[in-house]
């Protein structure tokens, strides 16, 4: 398993990591966000969905379950906030089934350790953990193939 294990010191560079992956990503790709609540995950999806080319605002799916945006080719970027799924039962709920199998979407998921049981094994899985105000770790596996070459393509940016 490749990963790499990232210090950022403040929440623009979370976001900035975010939009480094978002670039990247591509149809069918599974990122799983993980952390607890105020660990940046929002703030570094946010990113993600600028980077992926998102022409709306991306916010917290907290109420609503899942988001979807679209981008000038017409694909899909869904983002899943698992926080008030009971367990992975609770994932057809809101077909994250069709979601995770739509070939021209791809799929991020917050708190994605609560239905990872339902999950492909290949994904890029990311834990965010909180250093103190401003400072996070963001320890990134690619569990995969196609998410080692994505995660080897990363820049990271001293401060």
């Amino acid at each position: 398993m490749f990963a790499l294990d990232v210090i950022t010191h403040s929440p623009t560079q979370t976001y900035e990591l975010g939009q480094q992956l978002g670039a990247m990503i591509r149809e069918g790709d599974l990122i799983c966000l993980c952390g607890e609540l105020g660990a940046g995950k929002t703030t570094l999806a946010s990113g993600i969905g600028n980077g992926w080319g998102a022409r709306e605002i991306v916010n917290s799916p907290t109420f609503v379950l899942v988001n979807e945006y679209s981008d000038s080719r017409g694909c899909r970027l869904y983002h899943i906030d698992a926080y008030r799924l009971r367990d992975a039962a609770d994932s057809q709920s809101i077909a994250l089934d069709d979601l995770l199998n739509d070939p021209h979407g791809a799929v991020m998921i917050e708190w994605a350790e609560r239905v990872k049981d339902v999950l492909p094994q290949e994904c890029l899985w990311v834990e965010l953990t909180t250093i103190d105000d401003q400072s996070r770790r963001i320890k990134i596996e690619a569990r995969g193939e196609r998410y080692r070459q994505l995660l080897e393509s990363i820049v990271i940016r001293e401060s």
